[in-house]
């Protein structure tokens, strides 16, 4: 097996093409879900709090409109020093993605934070994703040695 190095650079996507905004069918459907959510919690009087309505909303099927690429650009996005719950619930879906490869989950955990794992591992298992939560939980046993 070769062993390949090099460099990864990020930029900003824009959705822009000519003079029209191309609209993304995740984003959409994300958006009228977070709709319906906040007239909700606006009708039963209770405090508005948007990290916790985008990582409630942001499911299975709202994730299933999203590529691998998107969702990178979308936790990206939403930082986590301002979306923390958002922030774990877009990383844990990443880490079920990057999974259908062992080599490519392997790396991926190793590049995030210990904290962010625990909680990733968490919604992994309540979800039942017990593959990707193995990868994670090996991972964090190796970080405690």
């Amino acid at each position: 097996m070769k062993r390949v190095t090099g460099y990864a650079s990020t930029s900003r996507a824009d959705f822009r093409e000519s003079n029209e905004i191309m609209e993304h069918k995740g984003v959409t459907a994300w958006q009228n879900k977070m709709g319906l959510m906040i007239m909700e919690i606006m009708n039963s009087g209770e405090p508005i709090h948007m990290d916790y309505i985008l990582s409630k909303t942001f499911d299975k099927e709202i994730a299933d409109h999203f590529s691998k690429s998107d969702l990178v650009k979308v936790l990206e996005s939403s930082p986590k020093n301002r979306t923390p719950l958002t922030h774990i619930k877009i990383l844990t879906e990443l880490m079920v993605r990057f999974a259908e490869k062992e080599t490519s989950i392997k790396h991926f955990v190793t590049k995030q934070e210990l904290e962010d794992l625990g909680n990733c591992l968490e919604l992994l298992l309540a979800s039942e994703r017990f593959e990707t939560a193995c990868y994670v939980r090996d991972e964090i046993n190796k970080r405690n040695k």
